[in-house]
């Protein structure tokens, strides 16, 4: 996995002397989004753009009408 580093803490990476602590500061222009499920898959014609394209996060499934366990009472 790359370090995603300041331009200022070059030198302290470099050095040795800079802890996990610089590591843990994301970088303004780092963004993230949901992207399609086609990213997952592999093969011809799931490479395109709309691929990473934002979309609208899908609503969560509605819970179980009746539980997965049985009641004793």
């Amino acid at each position: 996995m790359p370090a995603m580093l300041h331009p200022d803490d070059f030198d302290a990476w470099l050095d040795g002397s800079a802890g996990k602590e610089i590591l843990m500061k994301a970088p303004p222009e780092l963004q993230e989004w949901i992207v399609n499920r086609r990213m997952n898959k592999t093969g011809v014609g799931d490479d395109d753009p709309a691929t990473a394209a934002p979309v609208e996060p899908e609503p969560p499934p509605p819970p179980p009408d009746t539980p997965k366990q049985g009641s004793l009472f």
